[in-house]
C-alpha cells in the first residue's frame, strides 16, 4: 500500500494537502446505482453550547448565526439531542465506533491511547455500501498505528485511512493542539506531526501565529484554522467527481477556546447580550463527583468570557455557511442528508462551573439539526435521542443491512425525520467515569458513586435543584429503567485498567479532592462563626 501519495488542493491563498490512499476495486455492498444514495455529510462543531443560538435558546440567544437559523428551518431541530460523552475524546470517538463511552472505557481526554484494531467503525461500514468516505478538519480519534511504518509523515492520518475506513483524510489535533507544538518546536521545525501547523511553516507564517497566541489572530481567515477547513471542504466538495456517493465529515476547532479569530469577531457583544449566568438554589444536594472543575475567576470574567464566546460562534457560523454554499454550488443539496451537530458544550461559569466534565444540560445538548431530503421542514422533535441515533440513521440512509446495523448502538432517527412513527428507546443516555445520565421529556436521572440527582426538568429547566428526596418514586422508575438499559442497550462495560485510573484520577479526582477539603474549611468557618 502506498503511504506517499498526497494529492494538492488549490485555492486562493491556499495549498491544502489531504492524505489518500488509492482503492482499484469497488467497495463491498456498492451498485452502478450507488449514486442514486443520498450524499452524507456531517459538519460537526467543537464545545458549541445550544442555548447559545437561536434554533435551541430561543429568545435568550442573542449570537447572530443566519446559517445554522436557516439551516434549522429547512430542517428538524432535536430539541435534546445528548452527546454521549461530556470531552471531545470520549464524544468523537462513541459516534465515529457507534458505541457508548463505557464500551470503550473512554471518559476523559488523554485516558485513551488508542481504538483496537479492527473495531467496527461508521465509515467502514459506509464503504461497505459503496460510499467513498472523507474527513476534514478536527480529529480526536484514537487511531489505531497498527501496520503504519515509523517515521510515517502524518501517520495518524495514514492510520485514519488504513485501519478505520476512510479513503481520504485531512486533519488536525485543533488550535490548542498545535499551539504548544509550535511553541515546544521553537526555532527547529519537525514535520509530519500535524497538517495544519506544517502548512503555517509552509506559507512563513509560524512566526505571525506564535505573536499571536494569547491576542486575536492577524492571519487571513483562509490561514486561520477553522477558515482553513472551511476552504479545504469547500475544494473537496467543487473537485469531487466520484462515481460513488460519498460521505463527508467536517470537524471544525471552533467554537472550542481560544476566542480569538481573526476580525472584530470576538468584540461584537456586550456582556449584557450574554445568557444570564445560572445559580443553584442554596442548599441544592449535588454530588461534588459533578463539580470538579469549578469556575474561580468570578462573575465580571465569566460574562465577558460569554460575550467572546458568542462572537467565535457567530464566527465559526459564517465558515460553516461556505460549506452550505459549496453543496448549493455543487447542484448536490436535494440529494445530500446534512447533519449538523455538536461534540458537547461547554459550563463558562453556569453553576458556578467551567470546561466541561459534568452531566448538566449545557454540556450534554449537542445542538443536533438534521437536513434531510423528503423529511420534515421546520419541524422540531422534543423527545431525547442520542448521537449514536445519528450513526444509525446514516447507517438507514445508506442502506445496509441489519447485520451491519446490529454492530454499532443507537436507532435510526428516519420515523422522526419523516413523522411517520417513533424510536422504541424512551430516553437519552450520557457518561462521565462512575456517572451515569438519563433524559426524558420530563426529567433527568442521574447515578454517582456519591448519591444520585433528580431534577424535575419541566418545572426546574435549568437544573437548579436535586429533588429526588421530594419525588422518590420518580427517581426508583428511572433507576429501574436505567438498569434495564445497562442490561440490554448499553453492551459491554469495559474494565479500565490501572494506568487509565489513574490518568482520571490525576485529572478530575485530584481537583475533586482540593474542592472537598476547600468545602470542608468553608463549612468549618461557618459553624465556628454560628458558635461565635
Amino acid at each position: 500500500m502506498n503511504y506517499s501519495k498526497i494529492s494538492k488542493f488549490t485555492g486562493v491563498a491556499l495549498v491544502a494537502l489531504t492524505v489518500t490512499l488509492g482503492h482499484s476495486a469497488k467497495a463491498k455492498g456498492a451498485s452502478d446505482s450507488g449514486s442514486k444514495k443520498l450524499n452524507i455529510v456531517f459538519i460537526e462543531l467543537d464545545d458549541l453550547t445550544a442555548k447559545y443560538i437561536k434554533p435551541f435558546g430561543g429568545d435568550i440567544a442573542k449570537t447572530k448565526t443566519p446559517t445554522i437559523d436557516k439551516l434549522a428551518e429547512q430542517g428538524v431541530v432535536f430539541e435534546n439531542g445528548m452527546a454521549q460523552g461530556t470531552m471531545c475524546g470520549p464524544s468523537r470517538n462513541s459516534m465515529f465506533t457507534g458505541q457508548y463511552p463505557r464500551n470503550l472505557g473512554f471518559f476523559i481526554n488523554g485516558s485513551m491511547k488508542e481504538l483496537p484494531l479492527g473495531i467496527w467503525t461508521l465509515p467502514k461500514a459506509l464503504k461497505r455500501q459503496g460510499y467513498h468516505t472523507s474527513w476534514i478538519g478536527k480529529s480526536h480519534i484514537r487511531v489505531p498505528l497498527a501496520g503504519i511504518p515509523k517515521g510515517t509523515p502524518y501517520k495518524h492520518n495514514y492510520g485514519h485511512i488504513k485501519n478505520l475506513g476512510l479513503d481520504e483524510c485531512s486533519s488536525s489535533a485543533g488550535r490548542v493542539v498545535v499551539t504548544k507544538m509550535v511553541l515546544a518546536e521553537g526555532t527547529k521545525w519537525v514535520r509530519g506531526k500535524d497538517m495544519y501547523a506544517d502548512y503555517l511553516y509552509d506559507k512563513g507564517l509560524i512566526k505571525q501565529f506564535k505573536a499571536d497566541i494569547g491576542k486575536i489572530s492577524t492571519l487571513k481567515v483562509d490561514d486561520y484554522l477553522d477558515g482553513n477547513i472551511a476552504k479545504r471542504t469547500e475544494d473537496w466538495i467543487a473537485k469531487y467527481n466520484g462515481k460513488k456517493p460519498f460521505f463527508l465529515w467536517v470537524n471544525f476547532s471552533a467554537p472550542h477556546g481560544p476566542y480569538d479569530p481573526p476580525g472584530d469577531w470576538v468584540k461584537r457583544y456586550k456582556d449584557s447580550d450574554v445568557p444570564p449566568l445560572i445559580r443553584d438554589k442554596d442548599g441544592a444536594p449535588i454530588p461534588t463527583v459533578l463539580r470538579t472543575q469549578l469556575w474561580d475567576q468570578g462573575r465580571a470574567a465569566a460574562l465577558r468570557a460569554r460575550a467572546e464566546y458568542m462572537g467565535m460562534i457567530d464566527f465559526v457560523d459564517s465558515q460553516v455557511a461556505r460549506v452550505i454554499k459549496a453543496i448549493d454550488k455543487k447542484g448536490i443539496r436535494d440529494n445530500t442528508m446534512i447533519v449538523f451537530f455538536s461534540d458537547q458544550g461547554v459550563m463558562e461559569g453556569d453553576h458556578g462551573l467551567g470546561h466541561k466534565y459534568t452531566l448538566y444540560k449545557e454540556v450534554l445538548n449537542a445542538s443536533l439539526i438534521i437536513d434531510l431530503p423528503g423529511a420534515k421542514k421546520g419541524a422540531r422533535v422534543k423527545r431525547p435521542v442520542e448521537l449514536l441515533d445519528v450513526v444509525q440513521t446514516a447507517l438507514d440512509v445508506a442502506g445496509a443491512p441489519k447485520e451491519e446495523r446490529a454492530k454499532a448502538h443507537g436507532y435510526s432517527l428516519m420515523p422522526l425525520l419523516k413523522g411517520t412513527g417513533d424510536i422504541p428507546r424512551k430516553a437519552a443516555f450520557s457518561e462521565i467515569f462512575g456517572c451515569v445520565s438519563m433524559v426524558t421529556e420530563d426529567f433527568k436521572y442521574i447515578e454517582t458513586p456519591e448519591g444520585n440527582v433528580l431534577f424535575d426538568l419541566k418545572n426546574d429547566p435549568d437544573e437548579t435543584k436535586n429533588v429526588i428526596n421530594e419525588l422518590p418514586e420518580i427517581a426508583k422508575k428511572m433507576a429501574t429503567q436505567m438498569d434495564a438499559w445497562r442490561k440490554h442497550d448499553a453492551g459491554v462495560e469495559k474494565k479500565l485498567d490501572k494506568a487509565t485510573l489513574k490518568k482520571i484520577d490525576d485529572k478530575v479526582y485530584k481537583k475533586l479532592r482540593k474542592y472537598k477539603a476547600r468545602q470542608e474549611r468553608k463549612n468549618k468557618r461557618r459553624k465556628n462563626k454560628r458558635s461565635q
